[in-house]
């Protein structure tokens, strides 16, 4: 009876050899690929790797649509957004509820980050031609002497100037003869006038003419202000 053929020793190193072979050129034939994959995955890496961590959101109320002044606020006027940390308004309000019924000390527009110094509350009996606006003021013992009735200038607190220029370190006037209107009551949930005042920076509500109150509303925005009680 006759074995079956076996390949020895020798076939089968030629096989081996055969393949290797046959390996080593389609991975010639393939290189760019194979430079062009690995150079992707690197790439990809990279970017991976470079790309800054996304900033830190917080919530903030803003206008759905533009708003005119006086007129409250309702629910329908106002929405949530996120935006970065560093992007919003320190003061911004985080829930539309703490709108609601407020009314806009000026005409605001569409996504304004709502703050408490844009809103007001019980305004009734302005004088003609004014505009109710809360001011943060930079001297507690200052609000202190303000009683409804008072007539005040509002100023932009001076800053000592490097140069000695007296000039340029006076403070500047934003309204002239403004009438400091009755405190609106606060309520349960509200930690003062408009909610959450403190005694470091006590708020005033102040009946200042039209046509100066933009740029009072937005300089109780950026910080405290002084007042210069007038007769």
């Amino acid at each position: 009876m006759t074995r079956p053929h076996r390949p020895d020793a020798r076939g089968r190193s030629v096989a081996r050899s055969r393949r290797a072979r046959a390996f080593r050129v389609l991975a010639w034939r393939g290189r760019h690929v194979l430079v062009s994959l690995a150079l992707g995955v690197l790439a990809a890496a990279v970017v991976t790797a470079a790309s800054p961590p996304p900033p830190p959101q917080r919530a903030v109320v803003v206008l759905a649509h533009d708003v005119v002044a006086g007129e409250p606020l309702e629910a329908s006027d106002l929405t949530s957004t996120t935006a970065p940390v560093d992007g919003a308004q320190p003061c911004a309000l985080t829930t539309p509820g703490d709108a609601v019924g407020a009314s806009p000390a000026v005409d605001l527009t569409r996504g304004t980050h709502l703050c408490p110094e844009l809103l007001v509350r019980g305004t009734a009996d302005l004088p003609p031609g004014t505009a109710a606006v809360p001011v943060r003021l930079a001297d507690p013992r200052v609000a202190a002497l303000l009683l409804a009735g008072t007539r005040v200038d509002v100023v932009v607190p001076s800053t000592p100037d490097p140069t000695g220029d007296t000039a340029a370190a006076e403070g500047r006037v934003l309204t002239h003869d403004a009438l400091v209107l009755p405190a609106p009551a606060a309520t349960e949930d509200e930690g003062g006038l408009l909610g959450g005042t403190t005694a470091a920076e006590p708020v005033v509500l102040l009946a200042v003419r039209v046509k100066d109150a933009p740029v009072v509303a937005a300089s109780a925005v950026s910080g405290g202000l002084a007042v210069v009680l007038v007769g």
